[in-house]
């Protein structure tokens, strides 16, 4: 393989290494990548990566975040907008992104989701359809409505909370407009 001078130090030559188990954080992800192509300074011990070699990384990061159920496929992002009731527009809204990201999120053949924020909190009230989380869906409908948003959902009533954590519920729910939390807003104090 090719080598070429290295770009830190200016005296070593940058060597290309077949590594078989090279464990790295990748974009904050720790990902296992099988036979890593890395270039490795003979001077000064820099290492650089190739753009093909990098892409190969990211793929099995997203593969990886997949695995752990951490990037909603097409049928979960459909089931929570559907669980909810919502339309397009509204859950779009809601996330604020536009229409025709949800559709694309839900047709699978569009690409899905890609790991971010919106991918979490899609994966955060999915939990809370099936009872992992409390009261998620109700405080992202709040603060919509606190932005002036218009969402056709009725925000469930104090009395319809979990009795098994009435504490969370009131907390999320009975804010007045003005002291409603937004997503800058210092955290809520525990209970």
């Amino acid at each position: 393989m090719a080598s070429f001078k290295c770009p830190a130090c200016g005296k070593g030559r940058m060597e290309t290494q077949i590594v078989p188990n090279f464990e790295t954080q990748f974009e904050g992800i720790t990902i296992q990548i099988n036979n890593a192509e890395i270039s490795q300074c003979t001077h000064c011990g820099e290492q650089s990566y190739g753009a093909q070699e990098l892409q190969r990384w990211k793929e099995i990061k997203l593969a990886k975040l997949a695995e752990l159920n951490q990037i909603p496929s097409a049928d979960v992002v459909k089931r929570v907008r559907e669980h909810r009731d919502l339309s397009v527009s509204d859950f779009a809204s809601l996330l604020g992104v536009t229409r025709q990201t949800v559709h694309s999120w839900e047709r699978a053949e569009g690409g899905g989701m890609r790991f971010g924020p919106a991918a979490m909190l899609v994966c955060l009230l999915d939990s809370e359809s099936h009872d992992k989380a409390d009261h998620v869906f109700s405080y992202f409908v709040r603060l919509a409505r606190e932005r002036g948003q218009l969402l056709r959902v009725p925000l469930p009533r104090p009395d319809d909370r979990k009795p098994d954590n009435p504490q969370v519920a009131s907390r999320l729910l009975q804010f007045p407009p003005s002291a409603a939390p937004g997503f800058c807003s210092p955290p809520l104090t525990p209970c």
